[in-house]
């Protein structure tokens, strides 16, 4: 055992037993590399990469290769969930040296004296093949290279950093006030690459756009925009939830979507499911299914949250972060089907339902084995044999529930069991939104749960960290962790006021901005001022698997400060829109999160704010929700609460019950009569169509 075996990472762990001399991330191992005056040789995955394992058991299981490695290089293995700071400076930075996007694993060699990379790649071959050398050929010719050219390297070492630095010099202070024409242009350039027989952006391979969708919703809210094109945006949010969820980016046994689909029509995916995809997509298909009252919406919404309860809750209340692709080192071996299996599993009237609904009578579509897919709708195939569809929706789901328990007792693949701040916050909001568009009251209680356990795992002495204090790598968190987080408490505080809730909120984003924000030149660093160990402290502007920390950083903001009275929270988000205001035209596709931000900058969200006893507050709040839908943040604050800042404790009430109707810093008069106030949400919701 090497001393990945003193980690608490699935991945490091997997790690643990390699011949190689791993060392996790740390001093120790960069001194090391300094007093014996070897590269480091750092490698970045994470669990549930397939290519991370397929590298790792060709390569660092081998004797001769680890054997090589543990000569000439100090080797590190990185999971790079846990340090998140570190993939994107090395990520980038193989960019920078090979004008190619990169992935994992990613193969670094670093300069130990400067933490700069030298030489970087990806996954390597055992063996010279797919137009790449052999990992051992690249391990002799770098240590070569290494020794041979020492000035060399300090000088490529510091034109990257140069270029790390100019990548941001984009970012400027003076005031360029955004305006609504970057929206449109965002609009026409979605709809450029829309497909429009697929849904989804672009050709293959596809991943769920999230972002993409998520602005596509709040434009159908946007006063500006007109009426066909707010049809259009509707359009093209639906197909794209449509099809994901028909075809085989879904997994229609258990539920939850896979990683992302290898073709144009979302029918093969690599089958990975992270949590953080989850998070997003149900929070999407509920909004949408308030839009469209698509009752399959609801179902998929459902049977995600569902399946994230019962495979992916953790005993501390909080949410595991991915399941692996991989089975006894086969991709998808434990989704895949084949017919015989199927038919022997099933009743005849079962099995011919799923046969021409999932296309089992067509050829196998993933080496040579069934992945499920609809590819006949269940109401025809129910017409085709004189059922109604009450009849085919009972046999369809007693035969997946057959299916399902035959594939619970094949080999599962692995769970990447870390807690991690950011993505349990995104899910925690994801759940809330749920709550709020199903009326669900399980929903709210899960969200609840999760925000407490988040809360007092994650949070400690004032400070933020990625995980629980039970894993061995106790480091603060990130941006994306502090402004996931803060907009994780505001969702819950629209399912249930809590004052202690505002003031964490309140003391994070005073953190955030003290660790993180360059108040010289705008906008967020990725990393706080207490990490250590990084050779270039970046910001991130761009969308990601999950949204711009500086865009969620910005939305909070502003959503704090109208709401609390701090016109300091709202400069810092406003200068923040305003320096990367240019670029943003630049670069539409990666600043989708952002330019959704720009809308809500220009016409701020209408928050209601309710004073009242619990009855009176849930009524209200209840026709708040039913009459307005996505567009209004509903806070209903208890007649008993009294420790509230001074922008809602100067919101006083007599009798029984009051609302505020609030856009950025101006309030309604009070209305305390509930024929008024309904009135009031007739008008509003109609003037919003």
């Amino acid at each position: 055992m090497n001393l990945l075996s003193r980690e608490t990472s699935p991945y490091l762990l997997q790690h643990s037993d390699n011949p190689v001399d791993w060392f996790p991330w740390s001093e120790e191992a960069i001194e090391k590399a300094k007093q014996e005056s070897k590269p480091i040789l750092l490698s970045i995955g994470y669990s549930s990469c397939h290519w991370c394992h397929v590298m790792a058991h060709e390569s660092f299981e081998d004797i001769e290769t680890s054997e090589l490695m543990n000569k000439f290089f100090v080797n590190i293995k990185l999971d790079r969930e846990e340090r998140p700071d570190l993939d994107k400076i090395y990520q980038t930075s193989y960019q920078l040296l090979t004008n190619q996007a990169g992935g994992w694993p990613l193969t670094v060699f670093i300069n130990p004296d400067t933490l700069q990379p030298f030489f970087v790649g990806t996954y390597f071959p055992k063996v010279s093949r797919y137009g790449l050398p052999s990992f051992k050929e690249v391990l002799g010719g770098v240590y070569h290279y290494f020794n041979e050219n020492r000035a060399k390297i300090q000088a490529d070492g510091l034109a990257i950093k140069k270029s790390l630095l100019k990548m941001e010099e984009f970012l400027d202070t003076e005031s360029k006030e955004p305006d609504h024409g970057l929206v449109m242009n965002l609009f026409t350039n979605l709809q450029e690459y829309f497909d429009p027989e697929n849904g989804g952006f672009g050709s293959a391979p596809k991943f769920p756009p999230c972002h993409k969708i998520d602005f596509l919703i709040r434009l159908l809210s946007d006063q500006e925009v007109g009426q066909k094109d707010k049809n259009l945006a509707f359009l093209m949010a639906d197909l794209t939830l449509k099809t994901m969820a028909d075809r085989g980016l879904y997994d229609h046994l258990e539920g939850g979507f896979f990683r992302y689909s290898v073709d144009q029509k979302w029918e093969i995916p690599h089958f990975e499911k992270m949590l953080y995809d989850n998070a997003q997509l149900i929070r999407l298909y509920a909004l949408m299914h308030m839009t469209s009252n698509n009752p399959h919406y609801k179902e998929v919404v459902l049977s995600v949250s569902g399946w994230m309860a019962d495979k992916m809750l953790s005993d501390h209340n909080l949410f595991y972060s991915a399941i692996d692709a991989d089975t006894d080192q086969e991709e998808g071996g434990t989704y895949v089907w084949s017919d015989d299996e199927i038919e022997k599993l099933l009743d005849p009237d079962e099995y011919l339902m799923l046969r021409q609904h999932f296309g089992l009578d067509q050829a196998n579509n993933f080496e040579n084995s069934f992945h499920l897919q609809i590819k006949r709708k269940l109401a025809d195939v129910a017409s085709e044999h004189k059922l109604s569809l009450e009849a085919a929706t009972q046999l369809k789901q007693t035969a997946l529930n057959k299916l399902l328990k035959a594939r619970e007792i094949r080999v599962q693949p692995a769970i990447d069991k870390k807690l991690l701040t950011g993505i349990n916050a995104l899910t925690i909001s994801g759940l809330s939104a749920c709550a709020i568009a199903l009326n669900d009251e399980e929903l709210k209680s899960t969200a609840l749960e999760c925000m407490n356990s988040l809360l007092l795992l994650n949070y400690r002495d004032g400070v933020l960290y990625t995980q629980p204090n039970h894993a061995s790598n106790e480091v603060e968190g990130f941006l994306d962790d502090y402004a996931f987080t803060i907009n994780a408490i505001m969702h819950t505080l629209e399912l249930r006021w809590n004052s202690e809730y505002l003031t964490t909120a309140l003391r994070l984003a005073s953190r955030m901005i003290d660790q993180f924000y360059d108040s010289q030149n705008g906008g967020f660093y990725f990393s706080s001022g207490t990490h250590q160990g990084l050779f270039h402290r970046s910001k991130n502007f761009y969308d990601d698997a999950t949204p711009s920390g500086n865009a969620v950083a910005a939305k909070v903001l502003l959503r704090l400060g109208f709401l609390t009275g701090k016109p300091d929270f709202i400069d810092i988000a406003e200068q923040m829109l305003k320096t990367v205001n240019a670029h943003m035209k630049s670069r539409l596709d990666a600043t989708t999160s952002l330019n959704t931000v720009v809308m809500e900058y220009l016409q701020p969200i209408e928050v209601v704010i309710l004073r009242g006893s619990k009855n009176d507050l849930e009524l209200w709040q209840t026709q708040t929700r039913k009459t307005l839908k996505r567009r209004t943040i509903c806070y209903a604050i208890p007649d008993s609460v009294s420790d509230l800042p001074e922008s809602l404790s100067a919101k006083k009430f007599e009798g029984v019950i009051v609302a505020y109707i609030c856009r950025g810093f101006s309030c309604s008069k009070p209305i305390n009569d509930f024929k008024n106030y309904q009135e009031y949400l007739t008008e509003s919701s109609a003037r919003a169509q």
